[in-house]
Formats: C-alpha cells, sequence, structure tokens
C-alpha cells in the first residue's frame, strides 16, 4: 500500500470510530431527555400544534439539555458552518448544501458541542397531530422499522466540526429520532428509494449512510459502491 493509501484507511477506521461515539451519545441523550419529560411524541404536543420551526426548536432543547453544548447557531452563523457558512460538499456533486436544507433555516436548532461537534436538527411530520411518530417501532442497529415512516426529526451530525473533509457520507451523517429511539438511517430494512443505501449513499448523494458504517465498519462505498449492498458484499474486500 502507498502511504497515501494507508493515510486514508486510517483516516475511514477514524471515522468509524467517531460515529460509534456520536451514535451511543445521542441516544444516551434521548433516553436522558424521555426520562426527564416523555416519548418524543408527546414534545410538540400543543393547540395550536407548533409549527416546523418551533418544534425543530423544542426537538433541539431537549437534546441540547445533555449535551455539552458550547454554542447554539444562527442561519447566518459563518462560524458554525463550513466553507464560510456555504455548507457541506455532497459526495460527488460540485455544489454546496445542506441536504433538506429547510434544517438551517431554524435559528438556535443548530449547536456545537465542547469536542467540536456539529449538529442540526428539523422536525418532521409534527404537524399530523396526536398520533405524530407515536407508531414508529425502531430497535437500534436491528430494527424491523424502516427510517421512512413513524420518524419524529432528522438529527445531522459533522462528526468532527469544521474539520475537513466536511462531506456528506465522509464526516457528515444523518440520523432519525424516533419517539423512544435514535436509528441510523440506510439500513436493510430501509427499502424505499429515498431513504436506502442503495439509491442514495451507494450512488454518491452521500445521505443514509449511517446504518452502513455502523453494522459494515467500513466507509468502502467510497471505492466500490457497484459491489455493495445488504444482500451483496459487504466490504471491497468481499
Amino acid at each position: 500500500m502507498t502511504m497515501p493509501s494507508l493515510i486514508a484507511e486510517y483516516r475511514e477506521k477514524q471515522t468509524v470510530v467517531q460515529l460509534q461515539r456520536v451514535y451511543s451519545m445521542l441516544s444516551q441523550a434521548l433516553q436522558s431527555a424521555i426520562q426527564d419529560s416523555d416519548e418524543v411524541n408527546y414534545w410538540c404536543n400543543g393547540d395550536p400544534i407548533p409549527d416546523y420551526e418551533q418544534c425543530s426548536l423544542i426537538i433541539a432543547d431537549k437534546f441540547a439539555q445533555q449535551l455539552k453544548v458550547v454554542k447554539r447557531c444562527k442561519v447566518n452563523d459563518k462560524t458554525c458552518y463550513p466553507n464560510s457558512g456555504k455548507g457541506w460538499n455532497p459526495l460527488h456533486d460540485g455544489t454546496w448544501h445542506i441536504p433538506q436544507i429547510k434544517t438551517v433555516y431554524y435559528d438556535d436548532a443548530n449547536f456545537v458541542l465542547a469536542d467540536g461537534t456539529i449538529m442540526t436538527i428539523q422536525a418532521v411530520g409534527h404537524d399530523e397531530g396526536a398520533g405524530w411518530c407515536a407508531n414508529g417501532q425502531p430497535a437500534s442497529l436491528n430494527s424491523n422499522w424502516s427510517s421512512y415512516y413513524g420518524k419524529c426529526g432528522i438529527i445531522y451530525v459533522d462528526i468532527n466540526g469544521l474539520k475537513g473533509p466536511n462531506t456528506y457520507g465522509k464526516d457528515l451523517f444523518d440520523f432519525k429520532i424516533f419517539r423512544n429511539a435514535i436509528q441510523p438511517t440506510g439500513l436493510k430494512v430501509d427499502t424505499i428509494n429515498a431513504n436506502s443505501f442503495l439509491y442514495q449513499c451507494a450512488v454518491g448523494k452521500g445521505s443514509d449512510c449511517s446504518g452502513w458504517v455502523l453494522m459494515n465498519k467500513n466507509l468502502d462505498y467510497l471505492h466500490c459502491p457497484d459491489k455493495l449492498g445488504w444482500d451483496k458484499a459487504s466490504s471491497c474486500k468481499d
């Protein structure tokens, strides 16, 4: 192996470790928030029902109380987001963006942790009323419930903050918030195109990669995506 190849392999192994840490941290934070109040599907109840921005802030507040937050970020705060505030790079595209950019339209639903981790939170589907996100039945990495259904929100996490590569699928990953658990995206059960490893992560969009990284402990979709799949190879070496 060449030195650049060894360095790249080491960095990817570090990414796996960092993502495992973040997943554990988010899961613990959610469980603590639930113990302090109630399951997530009760957080945005009210009359009138909070709008998406208000609900996103409610969820962000619940998480912030459980995490070591050093800064709550405004939308236009260039110190909180990579590339002078332009956002993250997609895997195979030259544009700057945060996928589902509505997330960063909400002041203070984005924050920086003491270790530099950046998080943005977006509420999803809460305007469905009393049944909002109440039916999801996630069970961590071995869920039989697609993260497309019943989710309460989305968390985007840059595991190393403003350090490079600031790229979706390399250091920016997404998770779904359910009423009682955090679930990685792009798991085997996620077969709907808009939410699947095959049609999102493996084709270079960068989303729905977290499940693959946590289950298979690699980022090989960066190297041999056509070979990989939940019913195919789990690494380039297979």
